[in-house]
């Protein structure tokens, strides 16, 4: 069997001529190499070539003077091909559905609109009927999206567009149709749409009198994403997708008949990531099945991480064979995968992270990206890092008459990391429909946030080679459906909603890996990330006119109150003046104005906007050197700060654990914000990656207005994982009333060790357990190449009980552990090692070594909840005494007891404001502010919480 990871020259020698699609020609050996036509067609503008057009010079379809987004395409008997897609002017104006035909490379007509903007359509797919192409698409407002269809004719001179229809007019909550051709004449629609608390799958037909009912096709109460439809020559529907079933993300496989569910077969089912699929039919019935794979999806790193491709054939009979053919691995990346029958065999695309464009030197010196992509490379890893302006490119996976896998790289087909292309594999040659924005040939722009890399999206023709062969296959036994999986436990968190507000995608101009498509983080969240709520805040000045379009459409789009409550947001970054969040609350016009979103809200007043109360403004990174929030400057009053970042840590303050690394401007931290006089609530974030580490909590109604409202109360909390809390205010007995008793209620995912209680800023009462276990963190930030080389933890003097990375759990592959020591194996950006260990009456200490350099460091000598930052080389390792555990005095229905705890004699009114930091025995955090502004006048006064 070959190896796939490199190229390979097939040796084929194609002599084409008369193709229904383009008029190609090959002339050389080569995978996507073929030279192109003339194509009158390739702007909005007849008669207008474009030479810069990518897909290794094969004809663009659309031109520059607008971006083509989410396009579709379809290819009939007659050689039509049909093409649908949402065009945004580069011009600013507000983009709408249009639809186009081509035949022989040559558009017959200019593009006709279908939807205007204020509809907010979405996820077009087109299918061939008699007679034309059948076209539907998402339309509509939050909670009210619906599914709207058009039937385009063409009768040689003109273009029309029939009446607006209405499959599915009873559902609303519609998501991501699909279409197919049917052999009667008649199409099938595949769709998912909001059934109580999770996502069902539905079909339905059109015929000549109209759409069928809606039928749904799956009633298993989990989520169903990204159905794949075709339909063989009995009109059977063939239906792939995924579902998250409260454990995994798995592959399942249906046949429908009569809207009847004939098969149901498991394709692949793990305890990590199977997703994305795609099918593709034999002219002898067997369903040829593709997806992505991976070990996890965002619960301990990326969302978009090292993938790899699953590959299987179905016969009619249910029985499932799977390949074992060499296919990309993790490293070589295998995203957004499509497959289509081609020739003699299956053909495979993927979209796959390249090699950096240029190293970190020539970066750092300023120098411009290659105006060529390099050569392919096997096994070829990708630093982030050093390729901080990251590009996918396509590349497909076809079999040779032997069954090996040749795999061909297609330059100039780069773009961001979502892969929306058609496949067609109609006529002599297949080809695919491919958009690509060109992003990695963009200038460098002075430093990182100077600017979009994306260029108007162009669609493009890519020919492919043919499969002239099947991969091996082997039978496997047939999966057993998980019905009722397993769910992990929760923290009884009462009315608490946990949410993200700082999520990024591939419109930022600084994703990479870490990120992936904004349906990704939908289905994180709505998967196992078990958020209440989201806000994706790209950056603005990365974004184009569109990309502010969609992004607030696709807020819209998947708003689902009760299950995900979705904002749209943006990210605002000065250098030298800080970076800040403005989330959307309203439903107020959102205008995108670069000179205004240029703008920080303390530089010269406020604009009408940043003082509208449908508008919340979340600085972040506050402690940072070229980020530094200037506290004594601003003229306004943040409602919310983010406290911590999952991927960077915590900005709380100079002394605080889980410091950042860039946390080089104390003046800035949040705890001398509160100092200085301001007043606000916390959050928490992943930012870039470290999905599950960093999470904002509110008390809130599972509605855009409830969470809005109770994120601007100023009493928001940040965690490090998913927590819950009670206070309630008494009146001391023997004291004045302006001094009062606080009672805490704590619930979290381990038992807790040790809380802090503050006031403005500063520490005012510490509470740790007793007995001779205690807890130990030692916090690593060291990020890219300095987390390279391992460390070496040796105690001595105390019995080391339990190590674990409070990221990622007992992993026995990130380190390896003896009776009184453990060493690092694997090193990531950011890791926290909680050590429990049993010191009793004895000296301890731990002895940290890192090549020839070692440090000691005592166990018994330093006070409870001490941070001890290390010095060189360990400066970028932290040390912190956590304590003791402290007694579980509430029993809950969760797996962890909670703890319940009371702070005497504490001032209450306008100039004292409190805030609490718990600590739990897995090393996670909660950073909670307490509502004390109202004075006590009775033994019971206010309950935050209950």
């Amino acid at each position: 069997m070959s190896n796939p990871t490199v190229t390979q020259r097939p040796r084929l020698a194609l002599a084409l001529a008369g193709l229904a699609l383009l008029t190609l020609a090959v002339a050389q050996e080569g995978c996507g190499q073929p030279g192109s036509a003339k194509n009158p067609g390739s702007s909005d503008r007849p008669g207008e070539t474009d030479g810069d057009a990518g897909g290794g010079g094969s004809p663009r379809l659309t031109g520059s003077d607008a971006s083509a987004l989410e396009p579709a395409a379809a290819e009939d008997a007659e050689g039509l091909l049909w093409v649908t897609w949402i065009r945004a002017p580069a011009s600013g104006a507000a983009p709408e559905l249009v639809a186009a035909v081509w035949k022989a490379g040559e558009r017959l007509a200019l593009p006709i609109a279908l939807a205007p903007a204020d509809s907010l359509p979405a996820a077009p797919a087109i299918a061939p009927v008699p007679g034309g192409a059948l076209c539907v698409w998402e339309s509509g407002p939050a909670m009210q999206r619906k599914l709207v269809a058009s039937k385009l004719e063409w009768d040689g001179k003109q273009l029309r567009a029939g009446a607006l229809e209405q499959p599915a007019e009873n559902l609303e909550g519609v998501l991501l149709p699909q279409l197919c051709s049917l052999s009667s004449g008649s199409a099938g629609l595949v769709f998912s749409a909001q059934s109580a608390s999770s996502l069902e799958l539905f079909a339905c037909t059109r015929t000549q009198a109209g759409w069928s009912p809606a039928l749904r096709i799956t009633n298993d109460n989990f989520d169903d994403w990204c159905p794949r439809i075709a339909a063989d020559e009995a009109d059977r529907l063939h239906i792939v997708s995924d579902r998250y079933d409260g454990q995994s993300f798995d592959v399942i496989y249906r046949v429908v008949e009569a809207g009847r569910v004939l098969r149901e077969t498991a394709i692949a089912q793990s305890p990590g990531y199977e997703g994305l699929p795609d099918l593709a039919l034999e002219a002898g019935g067997g369903a040829w099945i593709v997806w992505e794979s991976a070990a996890q999806f965002g619960e301990i790193g990326p969302l978009r991480g090292g993938r790899q491709i699953g590959l299987c054939r179905v016969d009619e009979d249910g029985i499932r064979y799977a390949s074992p053919a060499s296919l990309p691995d993790a490293r070589m990346r295998a995203d957004f995968p499509r497959v289509l029958w081609s020739g003699s065999g299956p053909l495979v695309l993927f979209r796959s992270l390249a090699p950096p464009f240029h190293t970190a030197e020539q970066r750092l010196a300023g120098a411009r990206r290659a105006q060529e992509p390099p050569p392919l490379r096997a096994n070829a890893y990708v630093n982030p890092l050093a390729n901080f302006y990251s590009a996918f490119w396509t590349r497909a996976l076809s079999f040779d008459s032997r069954g090996e896998s040749v795999l061909c790289e297609y330059p100039r087909t780069e773009g961001g990391n979502e892969h929306a292309l058609s496949t067609l594999p109609n006529g002599p040659v297949p080809h695919a429909l491919l958009p690509a924005d060109m992003r990695g040939y963009a200038k460098d722009a002075p430093g990182r946030f100077g600017g979009s890399i994306a260029r108007p999206a162009r669609i493009a023709l890519q020919p492919l080679v043919a499969s002239e062969g099947l991969p091996p296959l082997t039978r496997e036994a047939p999966a057993a459906l998980r019905s009722d999986p397993p769910r992990a436990a929760e923290v009884e968190r009462g009315d608490w909603l946990v949410g993200d507000l700082h999520r990024h995608t591939e419109a930022s101009r600084c994703a990479g890996d870490q990120d992936g498509t904004t349906l990704d983080a939908i289905r994180y969240a709505r998967g196992p990330g078990a958020l209440d709520f989201l806000a994706i805040s790209d950056h603005f000045q990365h974004l184009q006119v569109w990309d502010w379009w969609r992004a607030r459409r696709d807020a819209d789009r998947f708003y689902a109150p009760g299950r995900l409550v979705t904002f749209a947001s943006v990210e605002r970054a000065i250098p030298t003046r800080g970076h800040v969040n403005e989330l959307q609350g309203g439903s107020g016009e959102w205008s995108f104005d670069p000179q205004t979103f240029g703008r920080h809200p303390w530089q010269g007043g406020r604009t009408e906007r940043e003082s509208s109360a449908e508008f919340l403004h979340i600085p972040h990174m506050t402690a940072r050197e070229h980020s530094e929030l200037p506290w004594t400057e601003i003229d306004w009053r943040p409602r919310l700060v983010e406290l911590y970042q999952g991927r960077r840590g915590s900005y709380e303050g100079a002394a605080a654990p889980y410091r950042a690394l860039d946390f080089n401007a104390p003046s800035g931290a949040v705890q001398a914000g509160l100092q200085a006089g301001h007043r606000f609530g916390f959050a928490g974030s992943s930012d870039h990656g470290a999905s599950s580490d960093g999470f904002t909590l509110v008390q809130a109604a599972s509605t855009r207005e409830s969470i809005f409202e109770a994120l601007c109360s100023g009493l928001a909390a940040a965690a490090t994982t998913p927590a819950a809390f009670s206070t309630r205010w008494t009146a001391a007995q023997s004291d004045s009333l302006a001094r009062n008793d606080l009672e805490l209620e704590l619930r979290g995912p381990a038992p807790v060790v040790r809380v802090d209680l503050f006031k403005n800023g500063e520490l005012q009462q510490q509470r740790s357990g007793t007995g001779t276990r205690e807890f130990w963190v030692l916090s690593s930030r060291r990020w890219g190449p300095y987390g390279s080389k391992p460390i070496q933890v040796r105690i001595e003097g105390a019995n080391l009980l339990s190590v674990r990375s409070r990221q990622a759990g007992e992993d026995e592959a990130e380190f390896e552990r003896s009776d009184d020591s453990f060493a690092f194996t694997k090193q990531r950006n950011a890791v926290d090692w909680v050590l429990e260990v049993e010191v009793g009456n004895a000296t301890g200490s731990m002895t940290l070594q890192w090549g020839e350099d070692t440090y000691t460091h005592a166990l018994d000598k330093t006070a409870p909840g001490a941070i001890s930052v290390l010095p060189a080389p360990f400066e970028k390792e932290m040390l912190w005494r956590m304590g003791k555990p402290l007694e579980k005095t509430l029993e809950t229905d969760s797996a962890a007891a909670g703890t319940s705890l009371l702070f005497e004699g504490l001032e209450r009114g306008t100039d004292a404001h409190y805030y609490l930091r718990a600590a739990f025995a897995d090393g996670n955090l909660l950073w909670a502010p307490i509502d004390s502004s109202a004075v006590a006048v009775e033994t019971i006064q206010t309950e935050q919480a209950r």
